[in-house]
C-alpha cells in the first residue's frame, strides 16, 4: 500500500512541475493581446462599419481617437455636433478624441469617458479585451455600468 502512494506522489509532482514549466510558455501568447491598435466601430446597419478609431496608452490611462470616418461618397467631413462638450464643439470628427480617462483594471480598461460626436452625448465607459484579442466590448453607461449596454467593435 504504501508504494502505491509513493508512485501517486511520484506522478502528481511530475504534473506539477510540468504545468509550471508550460504556463510560463503561454504567457507571451495572452500578452500580444492589447487594446492599443486600430478598431472598427459599427454603424448603425448590420455589418456597416462607421468609423476606425486608433486606442493608445496616454501616460498611465487610455484614449482614443478618431482615425477615420466612413461617410457615403462626396459627403461633406462631419463636425462634432453642437451639445459636444465647448472644446469639440464644431471640430471636424476625423483626429477627434472621443474616448479618454480610462486606466487598467485587472482584464479591462474602466473609469472612462466616451463621446459620440455626431449626437454630442458623453457616456461612461469600460472596454474588455476578447481572448483572441480581436473582439472589443465596448460598454457604455450613465450613472450604474449594469444598466448600460455594449457595442463589439472589431480590428
Amino acid at each position: 500500500m504504501r508504494r502505491i502512494f509513493d508512485l501517486f506522489q511520484t506522478v502528481r509532482l511530475t504534473l506539477a512541475i510540468a504545468a509550471m514549466l508550460l504556463v510560463p510558455s503561454c504567457a507571451p501568447a495572452f500578452a500580444a493581446a492589447s487594446f492599443e491598435g486600430d478598431w472598427k466601430v459599427p454603424g448603425d446597419k448590420a455589418g456597416e462599419v462607421a468609423a476606425t478609431v486608433t486606442i493608445e496608452r496616454s501616460g498611465e490611462r487610455f484614449r482614443a481617437v478618431v482615425k477615420e470616418i466612413l461617410a457615403e461618397p462626396g459627403a461633406p467631413d462631419p463636425v462634432c455636433h453642437k451639445k459636444c462638450p465647448p472644446d469639440k464643439r464644431g471640430r471636424p470628427i476625423a483626429g477627434l478624441e472621443v474616448m479618454w480617462g480610462l486606466k487598467p483594471e485587472g482584464d479591462k480598461l474602466v473609469d472612462g469617458y466616451l463621446l459620440d460626436p455626431t449626437e454630442g452625448l458623453l457616456v461612461r465607459c469600460q472596454l474588455r479585451l476578447s481572448p483572441d484579442g480581436r473582439t472589443l466590448l465596448v460598454k457604455m453607461y450613465q450613472g450604474v455600468p449594469l444598466l448600460g449596454s455594449t457595442e463589439e467593435w472589431k480590428r
